[in-house]
């Protein structure tokens, strides 16, 4: 492929200006995948993973306030490490036990909440996720940690930090499903 652009040497470094927040909990949901596959320099050569566009929202999920990327690897039950993206995959109501068989397009319109941090890399500074929250009651078996709103003009309302066990929904098709999954308004 042959590349013809404009390019601008002070941006060298930074993938674009994206809003930073504050440290703290915040409503996240996924907005883009980009899979692939560990460098050949890396720790864990070859390996998948993806590429996770993260937006950040309000308390009242109207308004996408920030974003930033995440990197999800998926390493073999022996690799140290493991547990990470399994704890990811909880949090975001994806499958995270036993033998797990999913399309990373299903992270697309997940909801959940997350600790987002601050940090500075190449001289910018970025968000990024400290720790996925795992919501009680949350599994493989529900679509996301946050509840659907009552109000039609609400998309959908943050999930109290100690909500009631909600009763079990009639377990997915194998892999799990995004058809019940409501789109963010931005």
């Amino acid at each position: 492929m042959r590349i013809n652009m404009n390019a601008d040497a002070e941006q060298e470094g930074g993938g674009g200006d994206f809003p930073i927040v504050e440290d703290g909990d915040y409503n996240l949901v996924i907005e883009e995948v980009q899979d692939g596959v560990t460098s050949d320099e890396a720790k864990n050569p070859g390996v998948q993973k993806v590429g996770l566009l993260i937006g950040i929202c309000s308390d009242d999920w109207k308004e996408r306030i920030g974003s930033f990327w995440h990197t999800v690897t998926f390493l073999d039950e022996n690799k140290k490490g493991h547990g990470i993206w399994l704890h990811f995959n909880h949090a975001v109501g994806m499958p995270h036990d036993g033998a797990v068989d999913f399309d990373t397009d299903d992270y697309i319109g997940r909801k959940f909440q997350g600790t987002i941090g601050q940090k500075t890399y190449r001289k910018k500074d970025s968000n990024y996720l400290v720790e996925p929250l795992v919501q009680e009651g949350a599994g493989s078996e529900q679509p996301a940690a946050a509840a659907p709103a009552e109000d039609p003009e609400i998309p959908f309302e943050k999930a109290p930090k100690d909500p009631p066990a909600p009763p079990k929904p009639p377990a997915p098709p194998a892999g799990g499903s995004t058809a019940d999954l409501e789109e963010v308004p931005f």
